[in-house]
């Protein structure tokens, strides 16, 4: 290309990372500073998501996160959960615990990547829960849906029914997420009574709420 910008890079960086050519990611950051390119939270959020799927650049990872600091990019949420997504993947908790904590802002997804850094890791869920609950996250409906999203792949029911139950506020992800637990668990009776308690509450079922259904009714023997 004769003439490159901040898009391009973004572009070609990217692509190289969706087609796992890390290495040359890599390479193509180097050339982007080297050419006074300073890039941005997305080409950032690109070179985390390489270092996240090729365990050898652990210590990689660990600069990129000094560099963030450095020009201050840590603010960018995205970028931040990035490094914490890859603190996680490599087995870093505490180092991810430390980060979250330093997060100037976290949502449900930073939420999401804390409890997965702690389930693959070998951790109780309940450790992050309780930390939720500590920063008064117990009451936001966003990180109570992600919890029970992860019980689910986890084949918790109970604690996710547990944790449905005691949620003060519920909204159509929340009885998704716990129909689609159902479902996935050929839990018939429990599906259909959670679908019955939805419209009880007067929360209309969207698409996603009759796929599971339809897919549960498929499998097993509903009716």
């Amino acid at each position: 290309m004769p003439q490159r910008n901040d898009a391009s890079w973004n572009t070609v960086i990217s692509g190289c990372v969706r087609a796992g050519s890390f290495l040359k990611s890599f390479e193509l950051f180097r050339e982007m500073r080297e050419g006074g390119f300073d890039p941005n939270g997305f080409v950032l959020a690109s070179i985390l998501t390489a270092c996240n799927r090729w365990p050898e650049v652990t210590g990689r990872g660990i600069e990129f996160h000094a560099f963030v600091l450095k020009v201050g990019l840590f603010n960018d949420v995205y970028v931040a959960t990035s490094l914490l997504h890859f603190y996680g993947t490599h087995g870093l908790v505490c180092d991810a615990q430390r980060l979250f904590d330093e997060m100037p802002e976290r949502n449900v997804v930073s939420w999401t990547a804390l409890m997965v850094s702690y389930s693959k890791n070998g951790y109780p869920e309940e450790t992050v829960l309780a930390h939720a609950v500590i920063y008064g996250f117990e009451n936001d409906v966003s990180v109570s849906n992600a919890a029970i999203t992860l019980f689910d792949c986890l084949e918790r029911v109970e604690d996710a029914e547990r944790l449905f139950y005691w949620m003060k506020g519920r909204d159509r992800i929340s009885w998704n997420s716990m129909i689609s637990l159902y479902s996935h668990g050929g839990m018939c009776e429990e599906s259909l009574q959670c679908f019955s308690d939805m419209r009880y509450d007067d929360v209309r079922p969207d698409a996603t709420t009759l796929s599971s259904l339809i897919s549960l009714c498929a499998s097993v023997d509903c009716v």
